[in-house]
């Protein structure tokens, strides 16, 4: 009885401190909705992050400028491909520790799209994932950021 006690004291009284922070600052509809998502990537070689978004992967391209390119994943769903160097934040790294993921309802056709490209370096092949209901690859995209294309598995 004196154990059990104890626990609900215990209980009692980290329950209020784990519910800290859970509550809202101020409630959602009280802040403008976010209308986009972009990610912006940075490349030395603008050109040929521009042909893997564009004709490999066919994403629809909505800004194609001398610095920048804009492509559309999925509707509201961006990706940037800047030219780093002159005005951009950002510069080129040797590593790139981003990852962009791509859904698709069927892997096994995109596996097959990408790996006859003999341009595209495939860093894993197709493989059901361990933990994750995902079917999935790895390539490394021309300025070496890794995009990883999924399916759900049900």
């Amino acid at each position: 009885m004196k154990k059990r006690l104890t626990l609900i004291l215990l209980l009692s009284w980290f329950a209020p401190v784990a519910s800290m922070g859970a509550e809202p600052i101020s409630e959602p509809s009280a802040r403008p909705a976010f209308t986009e998502q972009y990610v912006m990537l940075y490349y030395t070689e603008l050109e040929q992050a521009a042909q893997f978004y564009g004709q490999t992967l066919g994403l629809t391209a909505t800004m194609n400028d001398d610095w920048v390119k804009l492509y559309e994943v999925i509707p509201g769903s961006l990706l940037g491909l800047v030219k780093a160097g002159g005005t951009a934040y950002h510069k080129t790294q040797d590593t790139n520790a981003v990852m962009v993921s791509i859904v698709t309802e069927d892997v096994d056709i995109w596996y097959a799209i990408v790996s006859d490209n003999p341009n595209i370096e495939i860093l894993k092949p197709l493989y059901n994932h361990a933990t994750v209901p995902i079917r999935a690859f790895l390539v490394a995209d021309p300025g070496g950021y890794t995009v990883e294309i999924f399916q759900w598995l049900k």
